[in-house]
């Protein structure tokens, strides 16, 4: 029977180690690890005796769950020692052996230092204010000497308190760091049962926050938690939700334990929380306590300071420790008194820290700035020892010294930097890089040191590199446990994969890439480290094979992880690699224990891909195993199938099923399917009919948003516009806030359609009012068009710009396309250059490319075509996609660089995605064409009918029918066309239709156009209709036979759908209109 990790208190682990100690030498310890199956040389560094030697091997072993083998194997080993506290429990007895722990481990607790003069009645106070309550919030300035004040008041209690436990909290700290570190403290306190390691995912944070509560209430503890304001908001003081639950809990559950947080800011607590805390803000020393410090401060170094100096500095400052301490510092240096004194009188208390900083930070050396910076990125204290080994040129302790920018503590070994310091020190190093300062705070010394920015490890391979990171990481004491290179040690690998991730956040790829490689080459079964850096190598475009190779690992090593499974699916389908993913689809498929919404996903991929058969076949096997509260989805999908391939009917069919089948929850998602196919079918009022119903069927809370929009669409195609207008305006008084920005959309939409664009302008800007933060960009944008068609191009750039200050990052790149092209109409091109060129710097990535190109058609207006060129090249480098190969085409047409447009395109068809292929075959043709190239350009042409994916291959039909018509080989072009209609999918119809048309006309073949055309209304999707209806009416302007105009006209609006029979004679009317103005003299 194995002991659980709970059986395991420090009593027992006492008892072990004491018994292994007595009962086997060195060398019984090396067979030991023998048998274990462990190398000696991997046991933790010890002092090297037989008692430091079995404790660390006691910590390896528990770390690893094994701790019941370890004592099976002292038992076979040595039979003669009594081992049977060690075992479980058989008669029911608890098995308690009678050993206490040690005392209070003062290592944590930092030292008080010499501004603890003075301070007696503070430190009073803070025990009256521990008497009174169990929270207390210690408050004051930076630098007033609030941990001086605790640490002194923790070294005096320390016989009130079983353990004392002190955490720097460090900006940026999770709530699980904190979490990890207090255990950590346990486990040097002889507490091994509470070691809570990044490296055991079952604890959730919830789990972590009771171990620790458990302990802290099992006898009288004290918890500090110093520099406390980073986990506060910097906008409403409050504590952060996240940290504000564990100091709740700390409130309501340590009953026994006294609590004290320190912050330099004043802390709002909750008052429905926290009703019962003691608050003590620290004030400056009197005259004469500051006075004697500054007096002892000089003392130290050696610095006689006058009693008439001393007394003028303190007043000055306020008595203020920090400032008093780094005042010294200078003086001793030979900085005049009263050049500093007039210096100071400019400055308020609260620009101490950084004005004296700055005079200090001048003196330095250049090593000794690199030093500062080196030493900035550890935590608070720090073992002496890791300073001797940071490169030769700037290991300049002995500068930094007298300044008291380090101060030691020579009983511990350790030196300490205040919070003020490391701060300076952090924006020194970083040059306010927040970006590489974490990567700094978390990869310690030797990473800043290297180089003066700090930005690479030289070796990553060396153990001492890993030795840095984890002090700066986990103190001094994980740092004990290595031994050998990296290679040896998985357990070293384990604690550098929380750094390569946060390297590759951070955007160090060179960096993250060679560490990726290095655990890789350690501990190549980790499923994690190959799908996270397949993510990495596909963000920074590496090779495909390459990238395929990890998520390929990946996926094999955890088949159970179906997000993992789920985005390697996803990677092949973006790859066109649809045999693949569908293969390895049903081999997970067949798996036990397999994710459902698998299915849904793979098959909208299916779908967006027109891989029909596949995507049913997926849907059908589906609903055998999907919940019933997902079977929307099923149906949803399924629907979308059959509307794709043309079978509406059966679409309808099995729609109607599921409004019989599907919960509540999901019919809002089946009304609105359900009306799309109706839509399709031309059964408008049915589709009304059907959602009126939804209407009433539709529980609120599951949302009605979707069902008024689609009323409102139907409406629209019905030509009801008022009463589309009255569903709306009564839908905004009764729908949620949140998602009603399309709603607001939707309505402004068709307010412009019934030219009542200023109740648009007044419904809009009351949605400014209303919309959540994340709709803002949607009613922003148009607003802006509204504006627009009103010819309020003013009013509508003065609304786009005061967007860039309020919408989120996801919307900026179409605000600012929209605010360029105001610009633009108002003949301001200048000013849209410089707007854009400042948006490249704010915008996030994915909206980049709109960017590139709306600032690349600027400057071709403004005919600057040398710096599009210089704009278009680097921005094809980051992102080489489609759009930016052609506008940069257009760009090079405009100079006649043919031959550079050639080389271009032709790179561009290698390295952009198929999806893309079709606009650079088409953007190719035509540099061909005006190049004179058209033979070329139909080669060309037939080569992407080949290679471009089915849903983009109408336009290359048409670009290749335009080039035979230049080249008037009109026959070719009709036997390229007819059959095309069998090959293009549905929404691509309309554009062969048209083009036929076109061939046949120029052929004087009016009438089989004509009669093409209305054989094609059936066939051409509702959006496509308007382009046949006005290449008939172009076609019947110019037939040559008047005796078939009324037949070919009657039959062609017999087969017009009935609510477009309005607007195709509009189209028409306008088309003989304008026949009859060419024709007048």
């Amino acid at each position: 029977m194995s002991n659980s990790p709970n059986d395991w208190s420090p009593d027992k682990l006492t008892y072990l180690r004491e018994t292994m100690s007595n009962a086997f030498t060195l060398d019984g310890i090396r067979s030991l690890c023998f048998d274990l199956g462990i190398l000696y040389e991997n046991i933790p560094a010890s002092d090297g005796t037989i008692s430091g030697t079995v404790r660390e091997l006691i910590i390896l072993m528990e770390r690893r769950n094994q701790l019941d083998l370890l004592i099976q194997a002292c038992r076979d080993a040595r039979p003669e020692s009594d081992w049977s506290p060690l075992l479980p429990p058989v008669d029911g007895s608890e098995g308690k052996i009678g050993v206490e722990t040690g005392p209070t481990d003062l290592r944590f607790i930092p030292d008080p230092g010499y501004a603890i003069i003075g301070r007696e009645k503070d430190i009073a106070l803070l025990q009256n204010s521990f008497n009174i309550n169990k929270l207390v919030v210690l408050e004051g300035l930076a630098g007033i000497g609030k941990t001086s004040v605790a640490a002194e008041y923790a070294l005096e209690s320390l016989e009130k308190y079983k353990k004392i436990l002190w955490y720097f909290v460090e900006a940026g700290d999770s709530i699980k760091t904190i979490l990890v570190a207090l255990a950590g403290q346990f486990d040097e306190l002889g507490d091994p049962r509470l070691l809570i390691s990044e490296r055991n995912p079952q604890l959730t944070v919830r789990d972590r926050i009771n171990q620790l509560l458990n302990l802290l209430d099992e006898s009288k503890m004290l918890l500090v938690l110093d520099s406390f304001e980073n986990v506060v908001d910097d906008q409403t003081y409050f504590i952060k939700p996240e940290f504000s639950y564990l100091i709740r809990q700390l409130f309501n559950r340590a009953y026994r334990s006294h609590v004290l947080l320190i912050s330099k800011i004043k802390i709002r607590f909750n008052p429905e929380y926290f009703n019962k805390f003691s608050t003590y803000e620290l004030p400056g020393l009197k005259l004469d306590d500051a006075i004697a410090l500054f007096t002892s401060l000089g003392k130290r170094v050696n610095h006689t300071i006058s009693p008439r100096d001393a007394a003028l500095v303190c007043r000055e400052t306020g008595g203020h420790p920090f400032a008093l301490t780094i005042i010294t510092g200078l003086l001793r240096e030979g900085y005049p008194l009263h050049r500093l004194l007039d210096q100071m009188r400019q400055k308020v208390l609260a620009d101490y820290g950084q004005f004296l900083l700055d005079i200090i930070y001048g003196r330095l050396s250049k090593s000794g700035k690199r030093f500062f910076a080196a030493v900035s990125v550890y935590r608070r204290l720090v073992p002496l020892r890791a300073l001797e080994k940071l490169p030769g040129d700037a290991t300049r302790l002995e500068e930094l010294l007298p300044y008291f920018l380090i101060q030691l503590e020579p009983e511990s070994s350790r030196y300490f930097m205040h919070a003020i310091v490391r701060e300076y020190a952090y924006q020194k190093l970083s040059r306010h890089d927040e970006r590489k300062l974490r990567a700094h705070r978390m990869a310690g010394d030797y990473y800043a040191a290297l180089t003066n920015k700090g930005t690479r490890f030289r070796n990553i391979h060396d153990v001492n590199t890993v030795q840095h990171v984890l002090e700066a990481q986990h103190h001094y004491r994980e740092a004990n446990y290595l031994q050998g290179t990296i290679e040896m040690s998985v357990y070293v690998v384990d604690e550098l994969k929380p750094l390569v991730k946060q390297l590759d956040r951070d955007g160090e790829d060179e960096l993250a890439e060679r560490l990726y490689q290095s655990i890789l080459a350690v501990d190549n079964r980790d499923a994690y480290i190959h799908f996270n850096y397949a993510r990495f190598l596909s963000r920074c475009d590496a090779d495909l094979d390459k990238i395929e190779h990890h998520y390929h690992q990946a996926a094999l090593l955890k088949p159970n992880k179906f997000w993992m499974q789920k985005e390697y699916i996803l990677w092949l389908t973006e790859r066109q690699k649809f045999e693949e993913a569908y293969s390895w689809f049903w081999s997970i498929m067949s798996q036990d224990g397999y994710e459902y919404s698998l299915f849904l996903t793979y098959a909208n991929v299916l779908i967006v891909n027109q891989r029909y058969e596949e995507a049913t076949a997926v849907l059908k096997k589906a609903l055998d195993y999907l919940p019933d509260e997902h079977w929307h989805q099923f149906y949803q999908r399924y629907s979308k199938v059959l509307r794709e391939t043309n079978q509406r009917e059966t679409a309808v069919t099995l729609l109607q099923s599921a409004l019989e089948a599907v919960p509540e929850h999901g019919l809002k998602e089946i009304y609105v399917e359900y009306s799309k196919v109706l839509r399709e079918l031309d059964r408008l009022e049915e589709a009304l009919e059907l959602l009126e119903k939804g209407l009433k069927v539709v529980s609120p809370e599951f949302g009605l948003r979707d069902i008024y929009i689609e009323v409102a669409r139907v409406l629209r195609e019905l030509g009801r516009l008022e009463t589309a207008d009255n569903y709306l305006d009564a839908a905004l008084k009764i729908l949620p806030k949140q998602g009603i920005g399309q709603v607001y959309v939707q309505y402004s939409q068709i307010l412009r359609e019934m030219n009542e664009r200023e109740r648009a302008v007044a419904l809009l800007a009351s949605g400014l009012e209303v919309v959540p933060e994340q709709s803002l960009g949607l009613i922003y944008v148009q607003y802006g068009q509204v504006l627009r068609e009103l010819k309020r191009k003013e009013e509508a750039a003065e609304l786009l710009k005061s967007a860039l200050d309020v919408v989120q990052e996801q919307s900026l790149g179409h605000i600012y396309v929209q605010y360029s092209q105001v610009l633009r109409e108002l003949n301001q091109k200048e000013e849209a250059a410089e707007l854009l060129n400042a948006a490249l710097k704010i915008v996030p990535e994915q909206g980049l490319p709109d960017i590139y190109v709306e600032l690349s058609q600027v400057l071709r207006e403004l005919n600057r075509h040398e710096e599009a060129v210089e704009l278009l090249k680097p921005a094809l480098e980051k992102q080489p996609l489609g759009q930016l190969y052609m506008q940069y085409s257009q760009v090079l047409r405009d100079i006649e660089q043919y031959d550079t447009a050639v080389a271009l395109l032709n790179e561009a068809i290698d390295v952009v995605p198929e999806r893309g292929l079709r606009d650079i075959y088409v953007e190719y043709s035509q540099v061909l064409r005006e190049f004179n190239q058209r033979e070329a350009a139909i080669e060309l042409l037939e080569n992407a009918l080949k290679v471009v994916p089915v849903q983009g291959l109408a336009q290359v039909y048409v670009q290749y029918s335009q080039v035979l018509r230049e080249l008037d080989r009109h026959e070719t072009a009709v036997q390229l066309l007819k059959p095309a209609l069998d090959i293009v999918p549905e929404q691509g119809l309309r554009d062969i239709f048209v083009e036929v048309s076109k061939v046949l006309r120029e052929m004087n073949q009016h009438e089989p156009a004509a009669k093409l055309l209305i054989s094609a209304l059936a066939s051409v999707p509702e959006p496509g209709l308007p382009d046949i209806y006005g290449a008939f009416s172009q076609t019947m302007r110019e037939i040559n036979s008047p005796d078939n105009v009324d037949d070919l006209f009657n039959s062609f609006l017999a087969n017009v759908p009935k609510k477009h029979q309005q607007l195709f004679q509009q189209i028409y009317k306008h088309s003989l209109l304008k026949a009859e103005q060419v024709e007048a003299p």
